[in-house]
């Protein structure tokens, strides 16, 4: 495989890592806002029994027709929420449907109590819709407590995906950075090094890429020509002892020729002397002779 589609994999891997994090810290920070959506709702509603419950209250101690006007309005407007409203959370679910029955029985008994009843009556409603309030308030606050730890949940899990997020950008980073540093710079030390040992005359040495991109084909090929490389030098070598041997036959030759040469012209002088002595002599007896 080539060394620019390893890298494309690479880079096609880590960007599908990257989508699909940030897929999911999307998916976290939708789930969030409407967690947050659904706590503004639980805030009101609880702001709204907060209200009634107080309202409730000040009508049992001072029974005023301005407290009764407001203690409507407010049970009207929390009647409208609780119509509109509907939770996903099994939970929530059902505290919101416990809040609002009881909400129902204080109206109920708020009816009563402006029907102007018997004071047994009277004082046993107003016990009913006083300890109405107060349940109300209690669920409030257990709903106010879900709604609060759905929320802190919900921040944490986009504080753990931005953790995720960042930790895997680095993670990518640095992964890249060695697996490119891996698939180009160790190859590359590889032929450096195994060039600085056939420079200086190690035929034998292999360079050893076993990788199947550029960087190994070209280690192939240096191999394939260091072979050549030493072939070569074994002919030449070979060529050079031939020569050598050849040149040796040939002083060898030409030594004995000038040996023999050199004895030859030993043996012509000797013959040249004789004859300088012969016509030495010749002469002498002529002298002799004419004596």
């Amino acid at each position: 495989m080539k060394i620019r589609t390893r890298i494309h994999i690479n880079g096609f891997v880590s960007l599908i890592l990257v989508i699909f994090l940030g897929a999911l810290f999307i998916l976290a920070s939708q789930q969030l806002r409407r967690v947050q959506e659904v706590n503004d709702i639980v805030d009101e509603i609880v702001v709204g029994v907060f209200e009634l419950s107080v309202l409730t209250s000040e009508y049992i101690a001072h029974g005023e027709e301005h407290t009764e006007i407001e203690w409507q309005l407010k049970h009207d407007t929390l009647t409208e929420i609780f119509v509109l409203t509907e939770f996903n959370d099994l939970l929530q679910k059902r505290v919101f449907e416990r809040i609002g029955k009881r909400h129902n029985e204080m109206k109920s008994i708020f009816n009563q109590l402006l029907e102007n009843p018997e004071k047994e009556l009277e004082a046993r409603l107003i016990r009913q819709l006083s300890v109405k309030s107060q349940s109300i308030v209690v669920d409030a606050h257990i709903f106010s407590e879900i709604s609060r730890i759905q929320v802190s949940q919900g921040q944490q899990q986009i504080n753990i995906l931005t953790i995720l997020f960042i930790s895997l950008l680095i993670f990518i980073l640095i992964g890249s950075s060695l697996y490119v540093s891996n698939l180009v710079s160790i190859p590359i030390g590889k032929l450096v090094q195994g060039a600085e040992i056939i420079g200086k005359g190690s035929l034998k040495h292999r360079i050893d890429i076993d990788s199947k991109d550029e960087l190994g084909q070209l280690a192939e090929a240096f191999n394939e020509m260091t072979i050549k490389l030493k072939k070569s030098y074994s002919n030449l070598e070979g060529k050079v002892i031939e020569k050598t041997k050849k040149l040796e036959e040939s002083r060898m030759e030409l030594k004995k020729q000038i040996e023999d040469l050199e004895r030859a012209t030993k043996v012509m002088v000797g013959r040249e002397l004789e004859m300088v002595e012969m016509k030495k002599r010749i002469n002498e007896l002529e002298s002799d002779t004419k004596k």
